[in-house]
Order: structure tokens, then C-alpha cells, then sequence
């Protein structure tokens, strides 16, 4: 894969390469984090699994790592649960999914993170059918999110 600029990618339709990570407790309830209002993608909406673009030199696994750590100040041992492709308003990506149980509080970077609350798949699944805003790839990860979930 080649390194290019975002707006590089952005204009020429190519993927980014991305990584999240679904944070659960033991109650198999998500840290859901509200994107902070100056995101330049997807501001103000909920995301079921914090993450972002993998660095040119980086592993997934160690992008997801540093993701996990700058947006809600954990670190931890992480499940790679799958990859997904998503295409979604000119913004096209392709994410490798991770899952992390954590059952202590979050410190989240309010230049990242406006919220976090935590939310079961049903109280997820409420919001989006009143219309509350969640990231394509939160709805797209969805499926794969819940099947690890009810798997334990």
C-alpha cells in the first residue's frame, strides 16, 4: 500500500487503512464516545469503537493501541474480532475490528471525545432507530460487534 496524503485519498476515492477497537465492560455494555464537535469527519456523532487511520509505519495492532490510548486513556489486551470495508460519502475505508473488556472508568481526550456512555446493543439499536446520529462504520460493525458479544 502506498503512502498518500488524506486529501490525496479523499479526492481520488482511494481507502484509508483504519483500526477500532469495541470497548466492553463485563456486563457487555459498549464505551460509546461522542466524536467532539471539531472532528473534521463525522463531528458530534456516536461511535460504537473508538480507533482511526493506521500510520504508514504501523502495525494494526499497535495503531489500535495508540487509538485506544489518545482517545480514552487505557491500554489493554485487544481481540481482533474482523475486517470490514465501508464506502460512505466520498469517505472510503477499510477497518480491522478489535475488542477490549475494560471495567474501570475511561479519561477521555476532549479534543477527541465530547462523551462516552455506557450502552448495551438494545439501547444502541433504540438510538439509531430514533434517528440519534452514529458513524457509518458504527452501523455497519454492528453485526459483527453484537456476535462477539453474545458469544460469552
Amino acid at each position: 500500500v502506498d503512502k498518500q496524503p488524506r486529501n490525496i485519498m479523499t479526492l481520488k476515492k482511494l481507502y484509508f487503512r483504519t483500526v477500532q477497537v469495541a470497548i466492553h465492560n463485563s456486563h457487555k455494555q459498549l464505551f460509546v464516545q461522542k466524536r467532539a464537535k471539531n472532528k473534521y469527519v463525522f463531528a458530534g456523532y456516536w461511535d460504537i469503537a473508538p480507533g482511526g487511520v493506521v500510520l504508514a509505519s504501523e502495525s494494526d495492532l499497535r495503531a489500535a493501541r495508540r487509538e485506544i490510548k489518545e482517545e480514552m486513556g487505557i491500554e489493554g489486551d485487544l481481540k481482533e474480532l474482523g475486517t470490514i470495508g465501508i464506502m460512505n460519502e466520498g469517505w472510503y475505508w477499510w477497518a480491522v475490528y478489535y475488542s477490549m473488556q475494560w471495567d474501570r472508568e475511561v479519561t477521555p481526550d476532549p479534543n477527541e471525545v465530547e462523551d462516552v456512555a455506557l450502552m448495551d446493543l438494545s439501547e444502541i439499536k433504540k438510538r439509531l432507530s430514533k434517528g440519534e446520529l452514529f458513524t457509518p462504520n458504527s452501523v455497519k460493525a454492528l453485526g459483527l460487534i453484537s456476535g462477539y458479544l453474545n458469544s460469552f
